[in-house]
């Protein structure tokens, strides 16, 4: 007889859990905290942990797997619905509840979406005359839906007197509030991010249809923000720019209809889409009776590029409010790296302390306030302090918003701030609360550029960092592979949308696959994507294939992924090539090198000024920084643990370009 596969929970842990879900699942706060619990579990384990606890048969057991499929849909539906059989072959039955009661009150917003953010409070009145109060905490940005409380017992007077007199109030109704929570939804799909915990309570809103047009929901979105002057107006739609908040621009633009249509083809010049916004700044105000004209400038990042825009805004007042009524952009000028105006170039101060105690660590870091988690890195975690005392009379930066970050890496922690003052409040709060769970190591003044190649995970420590400043760590033949981790929550979609993509597809040892996919104009490389049992990652050449990959894995799959970094892989297409791969495919290797080796030839690349090897092997020029090129890569040829690519050597490239043939210059 085969062995029962041991249980990876003690019963009495999942006895415990199942008594708290039995006193939990009958109210909505409780179901709330159910799932505030079920998201501590590691996500690996949950699908253990489900299968475990379908083996208790109760009634109430029967209602927790329903809210997991009403919560989470598909992600953990198939063993969900597995449980739900297993229970009504038992005799087990319940009636699904009513999440959602009561009729719609009241509802009113914060003044806030000018800074892209704002509180909605909902309320419900119940047959027993109380109020059921819905606060959603809404981000326009990549969090999306970014909280969600409820108070089920709420007096109506105690609601009126709690908002008497709040200027920085407004009363919605329930189509602006549908409008609003689905705009901040629309951030959660765009960025394959998971809205907060409460969906089985505000899917209501996502499902209701709304018909304001164009213009009503402009006027919304000018109805819940402050009366900004133009000063405030020009740096709200820079911050607007930054997280690519598109209906708060147009919120911004004159309503005269003969204003309009030039602005719309104006805005493509300035929203610039595939660019981030790294800066924003007004140089001078020129005011008039009827006209103000604003100078300003932005600094954007595209395609490892850096370029400056210089813009004209024109504002005018309608109806007391004032509007964007003519945009010019003046110059668009490439910026070096090296820079002084290179934003990524601004230093930031870094503390380094050694990790004692990681569990006690974690428990001071949770009594931080508005402390989030960025993502999680190949040996920790990033976590990031925001704040919101930023104030629109200035400009926009690459840290506007931030108040620190924190990096969980193996045995590192690390905060980086760039005002003294926030290191020292960390500090000051890290000695207070601390029981010797960190030793304070040393301090360091980086470039923004390096200390989030460091929070993004890209280093195994902090000394590599530094040795990063003293050492050129570029890649040595201009190619950078970047990759993308998702979370899988629907595999058989997921699998399907590979098989539509794939060029090739290798089986690795264990469950994994591998899925590489040719670019079907060239027949080049263009991205490879490795399926394990939970997770994905995309990977490819670069920000314009890596943009073009995420395009095409990420089009309608927002219910079948969830985003969950991104990394630099030094060892690129290479990776997967370990002992047992290499003996299981033994032409793997070859044909990984002739694929890499075909697109590094095709690429334009930075480090030959936007030429490909195979154009700047015909030009004096071309050829003379291919030289400087292939000198780097023999120097550090000679330091193996400086190379970038060890699987392809110098004469490999030169043998693609043939210079062998070619003068050295």
């Amino acid at each position: 007889m085969g062995k029962n596969k041991k249980n990876k929970f003690p019963r009495v842990l999942l006895k415990n859990l199942v008594h708290d879900i039995r006193k939990l699942i009958s109210s909505n706060e409780g179901r709330i905290f159910i799932l505030e619990i079920f998201e501590e579990v590691p996500f690996e384990l949950r699908p253990s942990l489900l299968e475990s606890l379908s083996a208790f048969y109760e009634k109430e057991m029967a209602e927790f797997f329903h809210l997991l499929i009403i919560e989470y849909g598909k992600e953990w539906s198939a063993i969900c619905k597995r449980a739900l059989e297993k229970y009504a072959m038992a005799g087990i039955e319940f009636s699904p509840p009513v999440f959602s009661k009561g009729r719609f009150y009241k509802a009113y917003a914060t003044k806030t979406r000018h800074t892209g953010k704002t509180n909605v409070d909902i309320a419900w009145k119940t047959d027993d005359g109380f109020i059921y109060v819905e606060s959603i905490y809404l981000t326009y940005s990549s969090d999306g839906i970014h909280s969600y409380f409820i108070d089920e017992n709420f007096s109506i007077s105690k609601f009126k007197k709690d908002r008497e007199g709040l200027n920085d109030l407004v009363e919605i109704n329930f189509e602006e509030v549908c409008c609003l929570i689905q705009e901040a939804y629309g951030f959660n799909m765009r960025s394959m991010t998971r809205p907060a915990i409460g969906k089985f309570l505000y899917q209501k809103y996502l499902d209701q249809e709304v018909g304001l047009t164009h213009t009503a929901e402009a006027e919304l979105l000018r109805k819940v923000s402050s009366e900004l002057s133009p000063k405030e107006l020009v740096n709200s739609l820079f911050y607007a720019l930054r997280y690519q908040d598109y209906n708060y621009i147009f919120s911004l633009l004159s309503r005269e209809r003969s204003y309009q249509g030039l602005l719309v083809y104006q805005l493509d010049d300035v929203i610039n889409p595939g660019a981030l916004l790294l800066e924003g700044e007004i140089d001078g105000v020129n005011e008039s009776k009827e006209n103000i004209e604003i100078s300003a400038y932005t600094i954007v990042a595209e395609n490892q590029e850096l370029f400056k825009q210089n813009y004209l805004f024109e504002l005018r007042i309608e109806n007391s409010t004032w509007y964007v009524s003519n945009i010019e952009r003046l110059s668009y000028d490439s910026i070096d790296s090296d820079s002084k105006l290179n934003p990524l170039s601004s230093q930031v101060t870094c503390k380094v302390y050694q990790i004692i105690d990681h569990e006690d660590l974690f428990n001071i870091l949770e009594g931080i306030d508005d402390l989030r988690e960025v993502e999680e890195i190949p040996n920790g975690i990033h976590l990031r302090i925001t704040t919101n005392n930023h104030s629109l009379d200035e400009g926009v930066s690459f840290l506007t918003g931030i108040f620190a970050d924190l990096i969980v890496n193996g045995e590192e922690f690390v905060i980086i701030a760039k005002d003294r003052d926030s290191l020292n409040d960390l500090e000051n709060f890290l000695y207070y609360e601390d029981r010797g769970s960190v030793v304070f190591k040393n301090e360091y003044t980086l470039t923004i550029l390096n200390a989030y190649s460091y929070a993004g995970g890209q280093y195994n420590s902090f000394e590599e960092v530094l040795l990063r400043e003293e050492v050129d760590y570029d890649p040595d033949d201009g190619m950078r592979f970047l990759s993308i981790r998702y979370l899988i929550k629907d595999k058989e979609k997921v699998e399907q949308r590979l098989e539509e993509l794939k060029s090739l597809v290798i089986q690795l040892p264990g469950k994994h696959k591998v899925y590489y996919q040719l670019n079907k104009q060239t027949n080049d490389f263009l991205a490879e994507y490795i399926l394990g049992s939970n997770w994905l990652t995309v990977s490819a050449f670069g920000e314009l294939d890596i943009s073009i990959a995420r395009k095409q894995i990420e089009k309608d799959m927002y219910e079948s992924l969830e985003f969950d970094g991104m990394e630099v892989r030094e060892d690129g297409i290479f990776g997967i090539l370990t002992f047992d791969v290499k003996k299981q495919y033994p032409e793997l290797e070859l044909s990984l090198k002739e694929m890499y080796l075909d697109k590094w030839y095709r690429s334009r690349l930075n480090i030959l000024q936007g030429m490909s090897p195979s154009e700047a092997c015909k030009t004096e020029e071309g050829t003379r920084m291919l030289w400087a090129m292939f000198k780097n890569i023999k120097n550090k040829e000679k330091y193996s643990n400086l190379a970038n690519n060890k699987f392809i050597n110098l004469k490999e490239y030169m043998k693609k370009v043939d210079l062998y043939s070619l003068q050295k210059p």
